[in-house]
């Protein structure tokens, strides 16, 4: 579980929170697309600042074959993919595609707080407002984040 509570939204009118429902993402990919992201082996590190945000995995799909699936997608990528396959390249780029066309933006102000499943939505954010190193600190935008690794159930 992820949780973010806004303290103070960008003055801006920036950084709305971006939201995308997994299920329907892999609902809307066809069966090749999702077997050739299944057996698209990542190394940790080839994309941009996947470094330090949790366990090391030495290699990953971008989507994991059997099971619950896991989604690892930032739109980042499109820009920083250099070891991909011109086939897993195209899969890949209506992934993106698909990603961009069920987004939600989500604005948050003062006192709001947003809970999902890290494991059933992907998030992000859009860009901060223009002029941000004009703000002072105190002024821009503030988000806790708070992650769950591990949930118990309560019995009693």
């Amino acid at each position: 579980m992820i949780s973010f509570l806004c303290l103070q939204p960008d003055p801006a009118g920036g950084g709305r929170t971006l939201l995308v429902h997994i299920p329907n993402v892999l609902l809307a990919l066809d069966s090749d697309d999702r077997r050739i992201l299944e057996t698209t082996e990542i190394t940790e590190g080839d994309f941009y600042n996947l470094e330090g945000v949790g366990e090391s995995l030495p290699t990953f799909p971008i989507l994991s074959p059997g099971g619950w699936p896991e989604l690892r997608f930032t739109a980042k990528w499109r820009s920083e993919v250099d070891c991909l396959t011109q086939s897993q390249r195209a899969a890949y780029d209506r992934l993106s595609s698909t990603v961009e066309s069920l987004t939600q933006s989500v604005p948050l102000a003062t006192g709001d707080l947003l809970v999902f499943g890290n494991r059933s939505y992907l998030h992000g954010r859009q860009a901060l407002g223009s002029e941000q190193e004009l703000l002072s600190t105190d002024r821009r935008r503030k988000v806790l984040q708070l992650y769950c690794i591990e949930c118990y159930e309560c019995s009693t």
